[in-house]
């Protein structure tokens, strides 16, 4: 007994370390592929030859508003920042609740870039990752399974459109064609289960996907239920069926509502011009080895030898009865794709299939890039590419007494169909430098009234993608200070922000453009200093004063209110120009662009004394209950305990009504705050309050915060904003 278990042991340490090899090797080619960004990835994100960069800006602004809603609790999570004063406008593109996986990374980075090629190196690596385990589960060989989760972390079409990242995770697809094949050859509870949240992820990581996925798998899933007629498989289908609409019809609703609301639909003419045609099916990426085409054409192929030994490999497989039904689905699942990604090409007679099928299905309707059923196309040639390689490799062994020369032979083939359709290197965008535009971004945001939003200008020229750049640009610098924008960017626009970007486009910035800013809610128009020069003359007399110039930014960048809506400005603002650093408390300067950037890198002192410091303010709690007791009893003096101060300090008294550091923040008196200046100088808390400052229980506990902070002499200011900003 204890000679097999000791061998059971050492196989299943032998089969975790191969597994580790693998999942390192699918690792390795993942980060290989967006390799230029690793070199800053909070600052570069990854595109492709087309060098649109407005996709990827949405994508990391849509990463840093999922995370930002996780942290308050998904209050208001349709109603976006953008389109301002538009309710639902998060429904009107990709939510993409998934990117919460990444949500640890752009907190500790403060970077929605990091976020983003911290999610794009995900994606990739779960792509090769579930492929593996997909092959491994029919009982390949696990260098084939590898081969295999190299072809999908390369997937032609995927690469080939690297700024879509909505696109690129695949793997919930994949999951959730192993689950039906599970469930359909032995249906129970844990098949269900794994159904259900294959499903569920598919759907939360990317909806259109998912829609192209259930259209495909309505025809072709019933391959795969061999068990149907059982009671057990009809009961535990139907739990799942219902499971599954519950978890994803609650968050299809407001999706659903939105579109409803607007009636948003595609045009005939830009569904024909973005679906495939037969050609294109059959032709590889510009920049594949064999068969590629100079013109512009976007190849939809997964390659040339691919094709080949599928084509050569399918008798074989259909011959092995084992895997008969799961190769008859996958044949199933690249016909119907292919013929779907054709859209209103594909005719019988005079009928036009898409659009008959766009009238019956929810959600279709609305659907713009048709080629896109070719990921599934792809993804099936690839699994059956790997099944054909399994074949001839079994033909050559048993056959033809080929061992080791067949292995190398057919591992050859498989790099040479890996290498044929190898991704381009990936260009390297920039995106908005946050720190340097740290001080106008935190002027707008402790300014802003609650309820009010800004224009950020210039608008959109045109309603191509490229037009939109600097509209996301403006999204992403949104980022940190949260205000609402008048304009933005979505897959569907609203009608409204249509209008106000034509207006916009044909009369420039006119007195009636003005009023529009304003009657939609708009207190600042923030714009680059260059554009202002251009065109300051011309506001100013469209205006009629009513638009003036409040504050410039260090980065180049101008904010303009509307006089009508002027509130009383910080003591530190001066009405026109710069921001004058000499009035700002140096801790305000320092550590609102921290706070709001909440970087672990710029930031680490803060985050190390944090707990230490709240298990110090813990510690004294008694003593500010003691305080507050006190002073509901109405006695004229509050008493403190200095603690740390050692046995010859005494005991400090302070006047009842001090303002204590409250009053601190604003005339910057403490700009440092240390155990000497605490244990010597207590009379420098004995100041009056002035109107509408902290009330006397915040103040108590803010005083004991600090004086629990006085080991922390780098980083005790910084606590006290943080702190502050709490209360």
């Amino acid at each position: 007994m204890g000679g097999k278990w000791s061998d059971a042991m050492i196989r299943r340490l032998y089969v975790g370390r191969q597994t580790c090899m693998a999942a390192g090797l699918l690792l390795a080619l993942a980060l290989w592929t967006i390799r230029p960004v690793l070199t800053d990835p909070a600052s570069l994100m990854p595109v492709q030859e087309n060098l649109i960069t407005t996709v990827p800006m949405f994508n990391a602004w849509t990463i840093w508003w999922n995370a930002e809603q996780l942290t308050r609790g998904f209050q208001g999570y349709w109603d976006a920042p953008i389109f301002f004063p538009e309710h639902g406008a998060f429904a009107m593109s990709e939510p993409q609740p998934a990117t919460l996986m990444v949500s640890p990374v752009y907190w500790f980075t403060g970077s929605p870039a990091a976020a983003y090629n911290a999610y794009l190196l995900l994606s990739l690596f779960l792509n090769g990752w579930w492929t593996f385990v997909l092959l491994r589960h029919f009982g390949h060989d696990r260098r084939l399974a590898v081969t295999g989760g190299l072809s999908m972390i390369w997937l032609p079409i995927s690469l080939r459109q690297l700024e879509v990242l909505q696109c690129i995770p695949v793997w919930p697809m994949l999951w959730t064609w192993v689950a039906l094949e599970r469930h359909g050859r032995r249906p129970d509870f844990r098949t269900a289960v794994s159904g259900v949240a294959a499903y569920s992820v598919s759907f939360f990581t990317c909806i259109h996907h998912t829609l192209f996925l259930s259209i495909v798998l309505l025809p072709t899933m019933w391959v795969l239920f061999r068990t149907f007629f059982t009671r057990r498989f009809q009961v535990w289908s139907l739990a799942a069926f219902l499971s599954t609409a519950a978890v994803v019809g609650l968050f299809a609703l407001p999706l659903k509502t939105t579109i409803d609301h607007f009636d948003f639909q595609r045009s005939e003419t830009l569904v024909n011009q973005l679906s495939a045609r037969v050609t294109s099916l059959l032709v590889p990426p510009r920049d594949a080895w064999f068969g590629a085409q100079e013109s512009g054409r976007f190849g939809m192929s997964a390659g040339w030898i691919k094709l080949g030994i599928v084509a050569f490999g399918l008798p074989l497989l259909l011959r092995r009865r084992r895997r008969r039904t799961w190769v008859c689905f996958l044949l199933a699942t690249l016909i119907i794709s292919a013929l779907l990604s054709m859209g209103p090409h594909l005719k019988f007679g005079e009928h036009n299939i898409w659009w008959l099928l766009a009238d019956w299905l929810p959600g279709l309707g609305q659907v713009r890039n048709v080629f896109r059923f070719a990921y599934l196309t792809q993804m099936a040639v690839i699994i059956l590419f790997i099944h054909s390689l399994h074949e001839f490799r079994l033909r050559l062994r048993h056959r033809f007494r080929l061992r080791n020369s067949g292995t190398i032979l057919i591992l050859t083939i498989g790099v040479l169909a890996l290498a044929e359709t190898a991704p381009p290197r990936p260009h390297l965008m920039g995106v908005p430098d946050l720190r340097r535009n740290g001080d106008w971004i935190e002027y707008v945001r402790l300014t802003t009234p609650p309820g009010k939003g800004i224009a950020c200008l210039p608008f959109a020229a045109g309603v191509g993608v490229r037009d939109f750049d600097v509209t996301t640009r403006w999204m992403y610098v949104s980022t940190q200070h949260g205000i609402p924008l008048l304009n933005g960017y979505s897959g569907f626009f609203p009608p409204s922000y249509m209008a106000l970007r034509q207006k916009v486009s044909e009369q420039g910035i006119s007195a009636s453009v003005l009023q529009d800013f304003a009657r939609a809610g708009a207190h600042f128009v923030v714009t680059t200093k260059e554009y202002a020069q251009q065109h300051e003359a011309e506001w100013n007399r469209a205006s009629g004063g009513s638009l003036r110039p409040v504050f410039e930014g260090l980065a180049g960048v101008k904010v303009f209110e509307f006089t009508d809506n002027i509130g009383e400005s910080p003591p530190w603002c001066l009405s026109f120009g710069r921001l004058d650093t000499s009035t700002v408390p140096q801790w305000t300067r320092c550590e609102s662009q921290a706070t709001r950037t909440r970087g672990l890198v710029h930031d680490l002192p803060v985050r190390i004394a944090w707990p230490i410091a709240l298990c110090s303010w813990v510690h004294w709690l008694p003593m500010v209950a003691r305080s507050i007791a006190r002073m509901k009893k109405g006695r004229s003096e509050r008493t403190f305990r200095w603690p740390f101060s050692g046995a010859g300090s005494g005991v400090s008294q302070v006047p009842d009504g001090s303002s204590s550091l409250w009053q601190a923040r604003f005339s910057g008196e403490f700009t440092s705050l240390s155990t000497a200046a605490l244990s010597k100088q207590p009379a420098a808390f004995s100041r009056q309050p002035q109107d509408g400052q902290m009330s006397r229980p915040f103040l108590s506990v803010q005083f004991s915060m600090h004086c629990a902070c006085q080991f922390h002499r780098t980083t005790a200011t910084k606590l006290k904003f943080v702190f502050s900003e709490c209360f």
